[in-house]
């Protein structure tokens, strides 16, 4: 959904700011996934990196789930050197999430998180899927968005667009939202709990993940659900 011209004029304002996005964005009229092509140059691309499609045909969300990429969907992946612990990954989960929940309140007031990764309003209407290279840091976090910005969800149940909610939905302003968002969430992940617990609409309701049901009754400080369970509370990390 994003045009070539676009693409230039990203770089363009990202060399007047204090984004941990630069100008190295890569643009392509038509990809199979831009999660995957960054991947493909996720060792030796430089921090900030991120790469832009117009149409992505075979994108992907959380445990290689498909994710669909009609028209008027926002599709991209940012890389990012954290340079974090590997019990973090957890945080920069939430940071992506909050940052997503953030840009898109602007536009539907109703906006939620769903644990651990979903953007909802009355369906959702965004998703965050992050790959990373661990050894005894995040050495990097390819970090792929994908928005329904203007799709057509009348046989899509369950998905919502974001045009459904306002008249004012910009692909473009989302994008540079989303990096601006990101940026301030990077140089504050200390604090980052608070504000995704305050948007997270899975607190408080029935989950069942595998072989753990209960209430969820919480978000620790690394991104795990606290659920309460007949044996007890336990813990739910992502996957």
């Amino acid at each position: 959904m994003i045009s070539r011209e676009q693409a230039r004029q990203l770089r363009t304002e990202l060399q007047k700011c204090t984004s941990i996005f630069r100008s190295n964005v890569i643009f392509t009229d038509t990809i199979p996934s831009t999660q995957d092509a960054l991947l493909d140059i996720a060792d030796s691309a430089p921090s900030g990196t991120i790469w832009l499609t117009h149409s992505q045909q075979a994108g992907r969300g959380r445990n290689g789930r498909v994710w669909l990429s009609p028209p008027g969907s926002l599709t991209f992946s940012v890389l990012i050197r954290p340079h974090m612990p590997p019990y973090r990954v957890g945080t920069l989960m939430m940071a992506s999430a909050v940052s997503l929940y953030n840009v898109l309140c602007k536009y539907a007031p109703d906006t939620t998180i769903k644990w651990p990764n979903d953007i909802m309003v009355k369906g959702k209407v965004a998703g965050v899927v992050i790959d990373t290279a661990i050894s005894d840091i995040i050495q990097w976090a390819v970090i792929g968005v994908g928005v329904n910005v203007s799709i057509d969800t009348s046989n899509m149940p369950g998905i919502d667009t974001i045009s459904n909610h306002t008249k004012d939905a910009s692909a473009y302003e989302i994008l540079l939202g989303f990096l601006g968002e990101m940026s301030r969430c990077h140089k504050n992940m200390d604090s980052i709990q608070e504000s995704y617990v305050g948007g997270c609409s899975t607190i408080g309701r029935m989950v069942h993940y595998g072989d753990v049901r209960g209430l969820a009754t919480g978000i620790d400080k690394y991104g795990a659900l606290m659920v309460q369970t007949k044996r007890g509370t336990e813990r739910v990390v992502i996957s």
